[in-house]
């Protein structure tokens, strides 16, 4: 009487085979016990397929040589769904880029720091703070010093629009003058409006 066990087969054991061709050879088992190296047969492999068994002398030639020639149309569509390679996704490392609103709100302050401090506009192309700029958000890009000169043309003509509006709106104004010369010897003067506007803000 044959043991049941005859009929089973059982894969390369350990999960450890690189060859595909493994999905359709497999070994029997000689000894009781979990079917590890020592206790299948490992100098026979038999074929899933037709249950032909090829001596097993450490390399897969004979085992590919009989699939491509009996099985061709079994194993191939196999063959190639095991050995396709997953498509791995695409990292990216750089910064995920400042939305406009917020580049927009840190231009603003670049522009307010340079006139408020009477700041040299060649600011913007010095190395040291460019550093500094990166290190505090390195997803924002300093505008060039061109732009800075054309951003400063505009907000001049802005502020100079909303003075006129304003002191359209006013009944009554105090000037205040003041002129100074500069260790250049270079003359200075400054008109200061002051008003209340209809809201009682000075």
């Amino acid at each position: 009487m044959a043991d049941e066990n005859d009929d089973v087969l059982y894969d390369y054991p350990g999960g450890k085979a690189k060859s595909k061709v493994w999905l359709f050879f497999a070994f029997k088992i000689i000894k009781p016990g979990p079917p590890t190296k020592e206790n299948l047969d490992m100098s026979k492999a038999y074929c899933r397929l037709c249950k032909k068994a090829y001596a097993n002398k450490g390399n897969t030639t004979n085992f590919q040589f009989h699939l491509q020639h009996d099985h061709p149309h079994d194993s191939t569509g196999e063959m190639k769904k095991a050995t396709k390679q997953p498509v791995q996704a695409k990292l990216s490392f750089a910064p995920p880029r400042l939305n406009s609103d917020r580049q927009a709100i840190l231009d603003d302050a670049l522009l307010k720091l340079l006139v408020g401090k009477v700041l040299p506009l060649s600011l913007v192309e010095n190395k040291h703070f460019k550093t500094f700029v990166d290190l505090l958000d390195n997803r924002y890009k300093l505008p060039s010093r061109r732009d800075i000169t054309r951003r400063l043309e505009k907000k001049k003509d802005e502020v100079k629009d909303k003075v006129r509006t304003d002191l359209e709106t006013c009944d009554n104004v105090s000037i205040t003058h003041d002129s100074w010369t500069s260790l250049k010897n270079e003359s200075y003067e400054t008109v200061t409006a002051h008003f209340i506007d209809n809201s009682w803000t000075l």
